[in-house]
């Protein structure tokens, strides 16, 4: 779960790890127009389907594209946590469909 918390232009988020994991990339938007709502939005859905689906995502990741399976899991396991198969581009390169 991801809380998200506005103090004035900043947001920040607290995930169940326990650090806040947004401050880096809004921590320097303008005091006067804050972060775009729409790209705060894009980043909670990254970093829970990241959290809940095992899986990376590309720049610019919208809800309902593919995931890419991380390179440090290796066929085997992926084939348990993905049983609906992936698109290899190249064997680091693996696309998955995540929901």
């Amino acid at each position: 779960m991801i809380q998200l918390c506005q103090t004035g232009p900043d947001v920040e988020a607290e995930a169940t790890q326990g650090r806040s994991r947004f401050h880096e990339w809004f921590g320097d938007c303008p005091p006067s127009t804050g972060p775009n709502f729409d790209e705060i939005l894009r980043v909670t859905d990254r970093l829970q389907i990241t959290d809940r689906a095992k899986v990376a995502t590309p720049v610019n990741w919208r809800p309902g594209e593919r995931g890419i399976i991380p390179p440090s899991i290796p066929d085997e396991q992926a084939r348990t946590l993905f049983p609906q198969g992936w698109e290899a581009k190249k064997p680091y390169l693996r696309y998955v469909e995540v929901q």
